[in-house]
């Protein structure tokens, strides 16, 4: 098979190009549904017109939407693009990638990318369909030479699945702030926030820790809410932040409120649809659990006396654990590129706890974590930070 290599000029221009991808984000911007890219509709465009030789687009038997592209000047590789998580709300729809996949095909990279048959945490399907386009792929247009998955968000988790699952298949990962620390890790979190928010500040969002209203609007009844009441007491901010089980990244006060603020819609955005997988029951509980940290210990006491009280339901666990618990037994290499301070869910419970599950396997030597440029946030590194972690990704594989 065809292995040669590009030079690494050309490797960081198509790399800034594919760093433009929506990933899962609090931002309301990128939680809309997506929308077919532009080279995927008809179009006279010189560039999109000269860059493919051949594109793809079709319905799975699942009903998920996918494209596939093959440039001109094929290089042989490979690049599998794997979105975040959508609105479960939102219609089933392809991501949207815009010219930088034209610049992707102009230096020789084919690109493949699913819109899932499902939405909100659809680990389990994302990895099902992210997993059928290698096989589509080969029957359209020849075994690639390199196959790579770029995840990220939900996505990361998803490609990490991918790689732990079928070491064979796949040459490498690049895991873009991704969800690394598993689903119940996460779902804890998620659940803790809005849980601790309620105690500190009641009554000042609809629903709660186990169910939010149908229908209502994340900003004006969650975001903006959220956002005054903890500007007019920060107090009850920092003490989330300072017990253990939501260990809150940020390095001031606006960070700070800004990541209760991005969990709160979070936990909104899904929570219904969680609990509708699990038959009405939560993933996780939290009947056993007692709050702790570096607070007042009366504070802590009242905590634990009047915390909304749940227990995981049997069936919604087993969801959780579909969707997805990584046990680090990795065989190919996995490139994480993370921000310190990831509002989705704190490195402690997610990269941390993927780090040591990886060394727990004995399989450190597969797994390499590099620091975006960009301190705070959920998939916003710069466009320089992700040039450079996929061609470090490239050249660890083909050395």
């Amino acid at each position: 098979m065809n292995r040669t290599r590009s030079t690494s000029v050309a490797l960081a221009t198509v790399l800034a190009g594919l760093a433009v991808p929506a990933c899962d984000s609090s931002r309301e911007s990128d939680v809309t549904a997506p929308t077919p890219p532009r080279y995927l509709t008809a179009t006279t465009d010189a560039t999109t017109t000269s860059v493919w030789a051949s594109q793809v687009q079709g319905v799975a038997e699942s009903g998920a939407l996918y494209a596939m592209f093959l440039p001109n000047d094929w290089n042989g590789r490979l690049v599998i693009f794997i979105h975040g998580l959508v609105d479960p709300a939102r219609p089933i729809a392809l991501p949207t990638l815009g010219p930088a996949a034209d610049t992707l095909g102009a230096h020789g990279y084919a690109l493949a990318y699913s819109s899932f048959s499902e939405n909100g945490w659809a680990v389990k399907d994302g990895a099902q369909r992210t997993h059928e386009l290698g096989a589509l792929f080969a029957a359209q247009f020849g075994e690639p030479s390199h196959t790579y998955l770029y995840g990220q968000s939900m996505g990361g988790l998803i490609a990490v699945m991918l790689a732990e699952s079928y070491p064979t298949q796949y040459d490498g990962v690049l895991s873009e702030c991704g969800v690394l620390g598993g689903s119940f890790e996460r779902f804890r979190y998620m659940f803790d926030v809005r849980l601790l928010f309620d105690f500190f500040y009641p009554s000042v969002l609809p629903g709660g820790a186990l169910g939010v209203p149908e229908g209502i609007d994340f900003v004006n009844h969650i975001r903006l809410p959220a956002r005054a009441a903890m500007l007019a007491s920060p107090g009850g901010a920092h003490s989330i932040a300072a017990i253990l089980q939501t260990p809150v990244p940020f390095s001031s006060e606006s960070e700070l409120m800004a990541s209760i603020e991005d969990q709160l819609f979070r936990h909104a955005r899904e929570v219904n649809d969680l609990i509708v997988r699990g038959h009405g029951e939560p993933p996780v509980g939290n009947r056993d659990i007692e709050y702790t940290g570096a607070l007042d210990a009366d504070l802590l006491h009242a905590i634990n006396a009047s915390a909304l009280r749940f227990d995981a339901g049997r069936y919604a666990a087993h969801y959780a654990s579909m969707y997805y618990e990584p046990d680090g037994d990795l065989r190919v290499p996995v490139l994480t590129l993370f921000t310190p301070r990831d509002p989705a869910l704190p490195g402690v419970m997610s990269e941390l706890v993927y780090q040591e599950r990886v060394a727990a396997a004995g399989r450190s030597e597969f797994l390499r974590r590099q620091q975006s440029s960009v301190g705070y946030g959920h998939c916003t590194s710069k466009l320089a930070d992700r040039i450079a972690a996929l061609n470090a990704l490239v050249t660890w594989v083909e050395p």
